[in-house]
């Protein structure tokens, strides 16, 4: 009877245990849970796959031109409302034993670079409001690339804000409206 107990009771102090010690954050659950607001990641985005890091590299956004991502907000035990907004907010969530972290990131274009965005049309001015989590439009391309069909590549010409206007080369303007931003592109 004893053994019987001892055996009942130690394999439940174990799974006891064991569920204890897999609700510890690992590395990766840390790495979402230091991230602050205003910090840049450095990762990639893929339109087919997602994330290309497996966990974000939080840098200060002036003294990385490398890091493409800045973050508005950060949520512990849930979803950002943040980026359910309409302003081409883009969610990069952690779920594990030891919770959900999640954060809300921005996408920073430099001028020069390409991207994946909606097809100018010939001979007007094509005025689009991003969606939140369009991963396609957020994902950096080689300029000589080609784009999915429906969309083409873009070049960025500038980041206007308040009343400043696009120069007369742009195709296509991206209004992010909750931001006080305008995004500038043409035809790569």
């Amino acid at each position: 009877m004893a053994l019987i107990l001892l055996v009942l009771f130690g394999g439940g102090a174990y799974s006891y245990f064991r569920s204890q010690q897999s609700a510890e954050p690992d590395a990766t659950d840390r790495a979402f849970a230091d991230v602050a607001t205003g910090e840049c990641v450095r990762t990639g985005l893929d339109p087919a796959s997602g994330w290309t890091g497996t966990a974000p590299d939080a840098v200060a956004c002036g003294a990385a031109p490398d890091a493409p991502w800045r973050v508005i907000a950060t949520e512990s035990g849930g979803h950002v409302e943040r980026c359910m907004g309409t302003d081409a907010a883009v969610a990069w969530n952690r779920q594990s034993d030891a919770g959900i972290v999640s954060i809300c990131l921005e996408r920073r274009f430099t001028e020069g670079e390409c991207v994946i965005g909606t097809a100018p049309q010939q001979g007007s001015l094509l005025d689009v409001t991003p969606i939140t989590d369009d991963a396609v439009f957020a994902t950096t391309v080689g300029c000589s690339d080609t784009a999915p069909e429906g969309r083409a590549v873009l070049q960025v010409l500038a980041q206007v804000t308040g009343a400043e206007e696009c120069p007369a080369q742009t195709q296509v303007r991206y209004l992010f409206s909750e931001r006080g931003r305008t995004l500038c592109l043409t035809s790569a």
